[in-house]
Parts: structure tokens; C-alpha cells; sequence
């Protein structure tokens, strides 16, 4: 695949990739990430800001996990991942984290990404694929239906503070739920 004349590749990760990796999380996620929308509602949690969380939630498991993860390359510079996980006991084949950096979105790594993991997740005997995006995220869900995924159903995620819970608390004190 070409982008820009410039040649991506698609490749498993080596654990050198996972410092850009980080960034490329730091950078990659403004506007459909859930920490990002924790932060707006209630503010810094436990004192880090959305973007070093969201990192460190892809970080600590490609660190665990570094065999489940895909980059694109260009250059000898990460430009995109993409992480799976197999569900063996339901033969589930699970797409997870994936991104590209801004610069390089619109040229198909996203899609090549998915792609190499779908191709991946069926040669492990998957039965069924998953991916689950937020609702915002408008190009995420653009490359999956091009791959023939379907919409299955929506789901609603609540939060509430410790402060709230504390007060719902204390109101229902004494009363059954």
C-alpha cells in the first residue's frame, strides 16, 4: 500500500514500538475516547489527564500482550496500530485499540490495519468477529462496515462521581432499592 508515494507496511509489533506507540495514543484519540469524556464531565482522574491514561491503558497491554498488536510503518516511523484479542472459549475474534496518527489518516491504514487483524483472527479459528466504537466516532465505523461488519446494538455507559454516589447513598438511606 502507498500513501502519499510514501510506502506503509503492516507488521507485528517489536517491543521498540511501544515508546511510539504511547504517543501515537496521545495524539490519536481527541474526541472518541471515554477518558477523554470522564475528564470533561468530572475533571483530572487521580491527577492524570485522559490522554497518559488512555496510553498507559494501551501501553500496559502491549506490554503483556505485544504479539496481539499490528503497526503500520512508514519510513521507520509507527503511523498507525491495531490490537486483537482471541476469545478461544466462544471462538470470538475481538478488534480492540486501533489508531492512526492524524497526518496519516484517509490513505487506507486504518483499514489495512483491521484488515491484517481480521485475516489474523480468522487463521486462530474465529467464528465471529467484534469491534465496538463510540457513536461520535464516524470514520472508525466508515472502515469497519466497508469490511462487512453490521451494527448489532448500542449500549449506554453511566458514570457518577464518588460525591454523587455518596449523596445518592444518604438519600436512600434506610430504603430498599
Amino acid at each position: 500500500m502507498t500513501a502519499n508515494a510514501q510506502a506503509v507496511s503492516i507488521r507485528p509489533a517489536r517491543e521498540g514500538d511501544l515508546a511510539a506507540i504511547y504517543e501515537l495514543n496521545r495524539t490519536a484519540w481527541e474526541g472518541v475516547c471515554v477518558a477523554q469524556m470522564v475528564e470533561r464531565r468530572y475533571g483530572l482522574v487521580a491527577g492524570v489527564g485522559w490522554q497518559t491514561r488512555k496510553a498507559n491503558e494501551v501501553d500496559q497491554f502491549g506490554k503483556a500482550h505485544l504479539d496481539r498488536i499490528l503497526v503500520a510503518e512508514a519510513n521507520g516511523r509507527v503511523v498507525g496500530y491495531a490490537t486483537s484479542w482471541f476469545h478461544a472459549a466462544d471462538r470470538v475474534g475481538e478488534v480492540c485499540n486501533n489508531a492512526v496518527h492524524p497526518d496519516w489518516r484517509s490513505r487506507g491504514i486504518a483499514t489495512a490495519l483491521v484488515t491484517e487483524i481480521i485475516r489474523r483472527l480468522l487463521a486462530e479459528g474465529a467464528q465471529m468477529l467484534r469491534v465496538t466504537t463510540l457513536e461520535q466516532d464516524l470514520p472508525a465505523q466508515r472502515v469497519y462496515e466497508k469490511l462487512g461488519f453490521q451494527e448489532l446494538a448500542r449500549h449506554i455507559m453511566y458514570t457518577m462521581s464518588a460525591e454523587q454516589a455518596a449523596a445518592a447513598l444518604e438519600k436512600r438511606s434506610g430504603r430498599l432499592p
